[in-house]
C-alpha cells in the first residue's frame, strides 16, 4: 500500500488533502502493470465542505462512486470536486496509454469527457458496477481491488499482444517526458525517439488523447509545483530557463493558468518559502 507522501504530483494542495482526507494507493498486479499505474481510494468525513483541486495528468481514470461508475478522459483544464459530509471513492489510474486497448478507439474521443461506465462497456460492466456499489455503500473502497483486477483481466483476455505492446511503448514515452524536465520541446522528444513530430502527434492523439505539446507543458507545470512544495529559495529566471520556458513571465503565466494562482502565492499557501518573482 502506498500513501500520498510518495507522489503528490497533480494535487494542488497535498498538505491540506492529507489533513482532510484519507488517501491510499495500491499497486496493480504484474498481469496489469502494462495498463494500470495504480488503484486509489479517498475516504472523507468532513465537518465543512472541502474543494479538492487537481492539475490533471495525461491519464484516464475509472471511478466507483456513490452515484455510479464513471470513466474520466484526460482533462485538459483545471479540475476540482467539492466534497461534503462523509463518503468514499475508489479509482483506477491507468497509465497514459493504458486505457486505449480497453476502449477500442482513439482516446481523443473521450478527452474532457466524463462517461458512465455502462456507456462504454454495456453489459460487460454490469457485474462490476454492482460490486462497486456494494463496496462504496459499505465504506470499503479498497475491497474493490480484487474484483476490479479480475474484471480488467477478463477484458484483457480479448486483447492482442500488439495492443498491449503499443500501450506500453506510448505510456513509457509519456512517463519519460514527466521524469525528465530537460525534455522541453516536442521536436526534441521526436528526435530522441527517431520519429517525425507529425508521427508523434498522431501517436499521442490516438493513444493518449492529447497532443505532445500539452504533455510536455503539463510535465513542466507539475515540476514547478514539486519544486515549490519542496521549499527553499527558487530563482525563477533560472528555473524558467531550465524547463524551457521563454522567460520567467512565461513560466508564471503557464503555472497560473493551470493551477489558478501564481507560483509565489501558491508557495505561501503550501507553507514553502520562496523568493517573490520580480
Amino acid at each position: 500500500m502506498r500513501t500520498l507522501d510518495e507522489d503528490a504530483r497533480g494535487l494542488v494542495d497535498p498538505h491540506e488533502a492529507r489533513r482532510r482526507l484519507q488517501i491510499d494507493r495500491a499497486p496493480a498486479s504484474p498481469e496489469l502493470e502494462w495498463a494500470v499505474e495504480h488503484y486509489w481510494s479517498v475516504v472523507w468525513d468532513l465537518d465543512e465542505p472541502f474543494e479538492q483541486r487537481i492539475v490533471p495528468n495525461p491519464t484516464v481514470h475509472l471511478t466507483f462512486e456513490p452515484d455510479g461508475a464513471f470513466v474520466t478522459g484526460v482533462a485538459t483544464g483545471a479540475w476540482s470536486r467539492r466534497l461534503e459530509g462523509a463518503g468514499c471513492v475508489f479509482g483506477i489510474r491507468f497509465r497514459p496509454a493504458g486505457f486505449r486497448p480497453f476502449l477500442g478507439r482513439s482516446l481523443r474521443t473521450i478527452t474532457d469527457e466524463v462517461l458512465p461506465l455502462a456507456d462504454l462497456f454495456g453489459n460487460r460492466s454490469t457485474a462490476i458496477e454492482q460490486v462497486g456499489a456494494q463496496r462504496i455503500t459499505a465504506g470499503r473502497p479498497l475491497d474493490l481491488v480484487g474484483p476490479v483486477e479480475q474484471w480488467l483481466c477478463s477484458l484483457a483476455d480479448d486483447l492482442g499482444e500488439s495492443e498491449r505492446r503499443d500501450a506500453e511503448i506510448v505510456s513509457a514515452i509519456v512517463e519519460a517526458i514527466a521524469a525528465d524536465p530537460s525534455a522541453v520541446r516536442v521536436g526534441q522528444v521526436a528526435e530522441q525517439l527517431g520519429v517525425s513530430p507529425r508521427r508523434l502527434q498522431r501517436l499521442f492523439a490516438e493513444h493518449v488523447g492529447v497532443n505532445p505539446k500539452w504533455v510536455v507543458d503539463r510535465a513542466r507545470v507539475h515540476e514547478v509545483g514539486e519544486r515549490v512544495r519542496a521549499g527553499g529559495e527558487l530563482r525563477w529566471a533560472e528555473l524558467a530557463a531550465e524547463l524551457g520556458y521563454a522567460d520567467q513571465a512565461h513560466l508564471i503565466r503557464r503555472f497560473t493558468e493551470a493551477v489558478g494562482e501564481p507560483p509565489a502565492r501558491y508557495a505561501a499557501k503550501v507553507n514553502a518559502t520562496v523568493s517573490e518573482p520580480r
